[in-house]
């Protein structure tokens, strides 16, 4: 009852939001809150569409192999897939044919959430990690639509006021047939909270990381400069730095170049914009930099990388890649994209957003932990100084390829079984 009368309170805000945002259909964002009242066109199709919700650009990556092997298994089928942001927008248009279509999901009260499922009639809803829309979903569960929950997850944050509210997290989970947590971890966590139906399957996120075929094939022309510079020389990459994290990666550089290794390092700085102020830095201390656009002209021990986007055949050719923001900062970055092209990966103890992508990689023994600049140190000349144990590292990142291939055929399977057409 007290559930109940909190929906009922919650279908009242959002009505109100909805009534209001009839003024911003006249600003630049148009379309946009169109879609969000349901104002857009009318179909004028009868296919059958299968519905995925994921919030934002990450979401709708994760779903990117599954989304292509529905359209290939279910060619009468079509995809919606709805988010709240532009970019997954812009995301969609480029990676999908006219068969997957992209709408801003509706204001999460009654009278939309009834004209959306109508509009579209769904044979299938796959709703992404924990983006819970209380009216959407009980509304799927009425009308007896299939609801999964893909790659679900759960913050020690989230878990901790969850299990506060308990009655309510319990009601929201039991609207979906079955629930697929990202990892072991996230299960524990969901069943704590009253899920009565999770199966873990594997991080949907792996299916979707390019591996080295593909980025090499996808830039061989920066692949044979990068040949052309390296010369079989021991390569270390540094990807994805912050500030402070050059200067230190530049020092390490050095003593290992001192220590008799005669390698070449590549910095991908996360943010291209500070290169000016790196190679002052740089300049001040004496270290011998260059640009990877002005490679040819100087071919310093360090390469700077100043181009977006070509991060993947750096660690194609890294002997061992660095992940930035996780030594001194905190929170770290992906260490999907180095493993999938087979580079194995080091790393700091600050890696709270990727946890589950760690434990991983610790346990196949694909990758290394350091405490600080000292022990990075140490531990990359022990890799470097064994070329048998580095062979090994390379090798035991096939994890992520056989793991790629199994966790899309388990998803693959799920999926049929709701799915009756």
């Amino acid at each position: 009852m007290i559930y109940n009368l909190l929906l009922r309170l919650y279908n009242l805000i959002f009505s109100i939001i909805a009534i209001f945002s009839i003024f911003w259909l006249s600003g630049k964002n148009k379309e946009k809150f169109r879609q969000r009242l349901c104002l857009n066109k009318v179909l004028q199709d009868n296919s059958k569409y299968i519905w995925l919700h994921g919030a934002s650009v990450g979401e709708v990556l994760s779903a990117q192999a599954l989304v292509n092997g529905l359209l290939k298994k279910y060619p009468e089928c079509k995809i919606i897939i709805t988010s709240h942001t532009k970019t997954s927008q812009n995301l969609i248009a480029k990676n999908f044919d006219n068969r997957v279509l992209h709408q801003y999901l509706p204001w999460d009260c009654n009278y939309l959430v009834k004209k959306f499922l109508k509009r579209y009639n769904p044979v299938l809803v796959l709703w992404m990690e924990q983006d819970f829309f209380p009216i959407f979903l009980a509304n799927i569960n009425k009308k007896q639509i299939p609801l999964l929950l893909l790659n679900a997850r759960m913050s020690n944050t989230s878990f901790r006021r969850w299990k506060k509210l308990k009655f309510i997290i319990g009601r929201i989970l039991g609207y979906f047939n079955v629930i697929y947590p990202m990892s072991l971890n996230h299960k524990k966590k969901l069943d704590k909270l009253g899920a009565k139906n999770t199966k873990f399957l594997g991080n949907l996120k792996y299916t979707n990381i390019a591996n080295r075929e593909e980025i090499v094939n996808k830039f061989s022309s920066e692949k044979a400069v990068l040949n052309n510079y390296l010369q079989d020389s021991p390569v270390f990459v540094a990807l994805s730095t912050h500030k402070t994290e050059e200067d230190m990666i530049a020092r390490i550089h050095l003593k290992l170049k001192d220590s008799g290794i005669n390698l070449k390092t590549i910095i991908i700085p996360r943010h291209v914009e500070r290169i000016e102020d790196i190679l002052k830095n740089f300049a001040k201390n004496g270290v011998q930099s260059t640009l990877f656009s002005e490679i040819s002209n100087n071919p310093a021990d360090i390469l700077m990388v100043d181009s977006m986007g070509i991060a993947g055949i750096f660690c194609a050719v890294a002997d061992i890649t660095f992940m930035g923001k996780s030594l001194y900062l905190k929170g770290g970055h992906n260490l999907l994209e180095p493993l999938a092209v087979g580079s194995p990966v080091i790393f700091g103890k600050h890696m709270g957003n990727f946890k589950d992508i760690v434990f991983d990689t610790l346990n196949h023994k694909a990758g290394i932990r350091v405490i600080d600049e000292n022990d990075l140190y140490n531990k990359l000349l022990g890799v470097f100084s064994n070329k048998e144990y580095l062979s090994q590292l390379k090798a035991n990142t096939n994890f992520l390829a056989q793991d790629k291939q199994r966790i899309l055929i388990n998803f693959m399977s799920e999926v049929a079984c709701y799915l009756k057409i």
